[in-house]
């Protein structure tokens, strides 16, 4: 690495480097970034928010500085993959307004980059914090960033089919919408997933594996129970916890999804309440805090006459503890 430097410097080159990080004189920012989101999928998230913190205040610094333009447009691309995992973190760690501000900061460095495919993602992103049910519960905003999304995405990729997916969603969400929810399911299928992996909105970041036929069905699963089809949804989501998602926190979510598909059933609450402790063993065992809001949703959708039983009083202890 420092003869890449110094062959840069010979050449007269501008050399961004990170200052002052402990025993790594002049590491590079984007190998720096690129570090930092190859992490992301099984790195605790209050740790990858210290170090986000720490990255993204050295490329704002960086961004102040003289510089050829491309690079500058890769220290935006990098502060905005930086920002947008940082706001994930912050959700996950139990920081939401933090998050916010971040997923805000991640749209406006997108839009400086003047890259419509980064702009798309961070639209998604957005997106995906209003979804039905785990987020703010908004799917018509939901659908108006996705929908302004979609087309600077592309119709092809692993991006292309999550930006369809979360508009499945959205309109499965919303009533006399199952048309159009099916129509995007098709469209999610058509997408396929390839991906470069490269930056935050990869298979090497956030959707590190997505790119798996079983993340689909739990996807497609989802939104059946959205649509109140449970016996289908419910048979998705087993297909998809049937082989572990490389990213260990997706598992607790596919969990939160039986445990909600259970209980909007109404017939059984054992499979509920198993279903929404193995969201809580690996929501603590990942340190996604998460995963205890989704079960306390869970637990406000069970029906009252359960609330006696041996099995929903433990979750409640349990919930009570966390």
């Amino acid at each position: 690495m420092y003869r890449r430097h110094l062959l840069r410097m010979m050449m007269g080159l501008p050399v961004v480097t990170l200052p002052d990080l402990p025993g790594v004189p002049g590491f590079d920012l984007h190998e720096r970034t690129v570090g930092l989101v190859e992490r992301y999928s099984t790195t605790a998230p209050g740790e990858l928010l210290a170090d986000a913190r720490v990255h993204l205040d050295a490329l704002k610094g960086a961004l102040k500085g003289l510089m050829a333009r491309g690079q500058h447009r890769q220290l935006l691309v990098d502060a905005v993959n930086t920002a947008s995992l940082a706001a994930n973190a912050a959700d996950m760690d139990g920081h939401p307004g933090e998050a916010v501000a971040y997923r805000v900061l991640a749209r406006d460095l997108a839009a400086e980059s003047g890259l419509d495919y980064l702009r798309g993602c961070t639209l998604f992103q957005a997106a995906n914090a209003l979804s039905p049910v785990w987020g703010d519960g908004d799917p018509l905003a939901a659908l108006n960033l996705l929908n302004a999304a979609a087309p600077l995405v592309g119709s092809r990729g692993l991006v292309a089919m999550e930006v369809a997916m979360s508009q499945a969603e959205s309109y499965a969400a919303l009533p006399h919408r199952e048309r159009d929810a099916r129509a995007a399911i098709v469209r999610a299928e058509a997408a396929g997933m390839a991906d470069d992996g490269e930056g935050f909105f990869s298979a090497s970041g956030w959707l590190a594996g997505d790119d798996d036929p079983h993340m689909l069905a739990g996807w497609q699963g989802f939104c059946h129970l959205l649509l109140r089809r449970t016996d289908e949804g419910l048979q998705l989501l087993d297909h998809a916890l049937e082989v572990p998602h490389a990213n260990a926190r997706a598992t607790a979510q596919w969990h939160s999804n039986v445990a909600l598909g259970h209980t909007i059933a109404g017939s059984d609450p054992e499979p509920a309440c198993q279903a929404a402790h193995q969201t809580l063993d690996v929501s603590e065992a990942t340190g996604w805090r998460v995963g205890v809001q989704r079960i306390h949703v869970v637990r406000g959708h069970m029906p009252g006459e359960w609330a006696g039983l041996q099995c929903v009083r433990e979750l409640d202890e349990r919930l009570l503890a966390a």
